[in-house]
C-alpha cells in the first residue's frame, strides 16, 4: 500500500513540474497522476454497531490493517459521495439509511466546520456527473434543501461551486471536439446531448425514449433540441453519447471514441454501462474533487472520505484517505477502493460507509 505521504509528495511534483514547464496557471486544467493502490492480502471484516446485528450490516473487504484503517479514520473531516449507484439505488431512490446519515453529516459539519480539528466532520458534498440542478432535483426535496448551500463537484469535475453557488473551478470542451463527436454520433446513429451549466441540449439525431430518459428517469433537465450542437450550441462542459446498446457502446464506439479524444484535446469516461462522456483533456470527477478540497483547505489524501461505484470514481477513491466501493460498484471502482462493501446503494451503503469510516461513527 502507497501511504498518503508518498501520494501527496509525488502529485505535488509532478504538479510543480507541469506548472514550470507549461506555463500553467493553479486553477488550469491538468492531469493528476494519482498513484494506484498496490495489491496486498484483502481481508473481510463485519460492520458493526451497539444495537444491530452484524448480519443486519453486512460484510465489507480491505487490504488495510485495522489499525491503519483506524489511524485513517480519526483523521477523516470531509465526506465526498457520487449520486447515482452510491447514494441513489438503481430504481433511483434514496434508501432510508443513506438518507439519515446524510442529514447526521451536514448537521455535524456545521456545527464544525469553523475548526480545522481532526476528528471533526467539517464538510459534507456530492461529487457527480451529474449538472448541479440535476444532482439537487434526483436527491428529493428534502435532500435539496440540505444540500444547497453547500459546495459541490458537478458535471465530471468540470463544473464546481463553492456554498454560495459561486464557481471555483470550470472546463469545457474545445470546439473541435465537439464537432467530432457529432459527427461520431451521427455515423453510428447514436444519440448525443451537450451539458452546459445546468441545461442540456441535443439534436434531432437522437433516440426520443432516450432524450425522455434524461429527465424522466435520470433527473436532469430535459433536453432543449437544436439543429445542431457544433453550430448552434454553447461552448459545452461534456458531451455524452447514449446507446441501450452496451455492446456497441463497449467494443465499438469507445475505441473510436478514444482515439478522438485523443487527437482532439479530451478523454473519455463512463459512469454507466449505457453511456460514454467526453471531457477536456486533463480533467476528471478527481480534479474537480480536489479543487474543491482546496477551496475548503482539506487535504484529500489524509482527510477525505469518498464513496462511488464507477469507472469515473477511480481516481477519487484513489486520491481519498479512505476509498470506499459500495457492493453493486463496477471492477474499476472497487480495485481503486480501499474498502469494498456487501451492501449496495439500495441496502444503504452510502450511509453504512459514512456510520463506520467517518467521525459519524463517534456519535
Amino acid at each position: 500500500m502507497v501511504n498518503t505521504t508518498t501520494k501527496k509528495f509525488t502529485t505535488s511534483c509532478h504538479l510543480a513540474l507541469l506548472f514550470f514547464v507549461l506555463g500553467i496557471h493553479r486553477t488550469q486544467s491538468l492531469t493528476i497522476p494519482f498513484l494506484s493502490k498496490t495489491t496486498r492480502r484483502k481481508q473481510t471484516f463485519q460492520l458493526r454497531s451497539a444495537t444491530l446485528p452484524p448480519t443486519r450490516l453486512g460484510e465489507y473487504t480491505t487490504d488495510l490493517q485495522q489499525d491503519e484503517l483506524e489511524q485513517r479514520i480519526q483523521g477523516i473531516t470531509a465526506i465526498a459521495s457520487d449520486v447515482d449507484g452510491t447514494l441513489l439505488s438503481k430504481d433511483h431512490t434514496l434508501s432510508n439509511t443513506t438518507r439519515q446519515a446524510i442529514i447526521q453529516a451536514v448537521q455535524e459539519a456545521a456545527r464544525n466546520n469553523s475548526h480545522n480539528d481532526n476528528g471533526k466532520l467539517q464538510h459534507f458534498f456530492v461529487a457527480t456527473g451529474k449538472t448541479h440542478k440535476g444532482a439537487l432535483d434526483s436527491l428529493g426535496p428534502e435532500m435539496r434543501e440540505l444540500l444547497s448551500n453547500l459546495p459541490g463537484v458537478f458535471c465530471q469535475g468540470l463544473y464546481c461551486v463553492d456554498g454560495r453557488g459561486n464557481v471555483i473551478f470550470e472546463r469545457k470542451l474545445p470546439s473541435n471536439a465537439i464537432a467530432a463527436s457529432e459527427q461520431l454520433a451521427a455515423k453510428f446513429d447514436t444519440t448525443l446531448i451537450g451539458n452546459s451549466e445546468d441545461t442540456i441540449y441535443c439534436n434531432a439525431v437522437g433516440d426520443s425514449k432516450l432524450l425522455s430518459e434524461v429527465n424522466s428517469k435520470w433527473g436532469e433537465p430535459k433536453p432543449t433540441m437544436i439543429p445542431s450542437l457544433t453550430n448552434d450550441g454553447p461552448q459545452f462542459h461534456k458531451m455524452v453519447l447514449m446507446s441501450n446498446d452496451v455492446a456497441l457502446l463497449r467494443d465499438k464506439i469507445r475505441p473510436e471514441l478514444e482515439l478522438l479524444a485523443k487527437n482532439n484535446g479530451a478523454t473519455v469516461t463512463t459512469s454507466h454501462p449505457t453511456i460514454l462522456e467526453i471531457l477536456p483533456a486533463g480533467c476528471s470527477k478527481a480534479v474537480g474533487v480536489q479543487m474543491v478540497c482546496e477551496h475548503l483547505k482539506i487535504d484529500p489524501y489524509t482527510q477525505l472520505l469518498a464513496m462511488g461505484d464507477a469507472e469515473n470514481d477511480k481516481g477519487m477513491l484513489e486520491m481519498a484517505a479512505i476509498g470506499v466501493a459500495v457492493g453493486n460498484g463496477c471492477p474499476v471502482a472497487k480495485a481503486a477502493a480501499d474498502i469494498v462493501l456487501e451492501q449496495h446503494s439500495c441496502d444503504g451503503a452510502a450511509g453504512l460507509a459514512m456510520q463506520h469510516f467517518s467521525p459519524l461513527r463517534d456519535l
